[in-house]
């Protein structure tokens, strides 16, 4: 119960540490890595000291690149921000994915129910809008497609696009199913 009486004289207490071997942290990346893009150091720490993740978060971008988070098999990571170290090694694993960006058609008038869904495009993607007289061809509708307020092929910036369409109403028109 480590409790004695203390005898009429000075007394001397040796005591001995036993070395507590420290274990590793390092970083890795699966897959695909940003340009420039660099790896934390690996870091030393002892068995329940608690672990801060390296400043990247689930959802940060770089390089147009999405972070996807970082996982340790059989650790469970708090706040997604720090864990307490085991007895051995750790190896956090993380990954990134292209940054996608939105194309999305808005249409005129009474024809929305006919807007296509929107389309994801990496950066500096080739994007070729909808053919919408292709599209249309099976929908009866009493507008004739003009065009775009957009090039019909470019580069996908980053950042989303709404393109808008033109229309111009028919009157007596219709397309006989036979």
């Amino acid at each position: 119960n480590n409790a004695f009486t203390m005898p009429n004289h000075n007394i001397t207490l040796k005591g001995s540490f036993t070395k507590t071997n420290s274990h590793n942290v390092k970083y890795e990346i699966e897959g695909i890595t940003p340009l420039d893009y660099e790896l934390p150091e690996t870091k030393e720490y002892y068995e329940n000291d608690t672990v801060r993740l390296y400043d990247l978060h689930t959802g940060d971008i770089i390089n147009n690149y999405v972070f996807n988070g970082w996982s340790i098999d059989n650790i469970n990571i708090e706040n997604n921000n720090y864990f307490l170290m085991p007895d051995e090694d750790v190896t956090l694993k993380g990954s990134f994915s292209e940054k996608k960006y939105k194309v999305c058609y808005e249409f005129e008038k009474d024809i929305n129910k006919y807007t296509p869904p929107c389309e994801y495009y990496a950066y500096d993607e080739e994007v070729n809008l909808i053919d919408m007289d292709e599209y249309l061809k099976d929908k009866n509708i009493n507008y004739l497609f003009l065009g775009y307020d957009h090039e019909t092929t470019f580069k996908m910036p980053a950042r989303d696009i709404i393109v808008n369409t033109k229309w111009q109403e028919v009157n007596g028109y219709f397309k006989p199913d036979i």
